[in-house]
């Protein structure tokens, strides 16, 4: 992560900040500077988008997927199925819902491999 912010910086201010293992010459001023701007990268910054997936979406996109969704949503109601009250449409997932449902899917793996290895179970 630390690189993703070195080129943020760069990119977006044209700040060279040091890539190695420490701020050693930075003194406390350069420090809380570093810290304003990082909490003023744009939304759709490498950091951005990593710590916060739904980022990928700008406003537009976001108001696409709301029409779209409401366009099916009204064609659904003259269908038989929506008489029934089934195959509702689903929302397309944003993609910070489907990295939510992968960590949650990683998680509950590693907690299944860690039972069934408590158990002496193989799976």
């Amino acid at each position: 992560m630390r690189g993703e912010v070195v080129a943020d910086f760069r990119q977006t201010y044209g700040i060279d900040l040091p890539l190695g293992g420490g701020f050693d010459g930075a003194t406390d001023e350069d420090l809380c500077r570093w810290q304003v701007l990082y909490s003023q990268l744009p939304a759709r910054s490498r950091v951005s988008v990593r710590l916060e997936p739904d980022n990928l979406w700008d406003d537009k996109t976001r108001l696409l997927d709301m029409i779209e969704h409401e366009l099916r949503c009204f064609h659904y109601g003259f269908t038989e199925d929506a008489k029934k009250r089934v195959n509702a449409p689903q929302r397309i997932l944003s993609p910070g819902e489907r990295a939510r449902n992968e960590r949650r899917r990683d998680s509950a793996l590693a907690a299944k491999y860690e039972i069934s290895s408590s158990f002496g179970i193989d799976v």
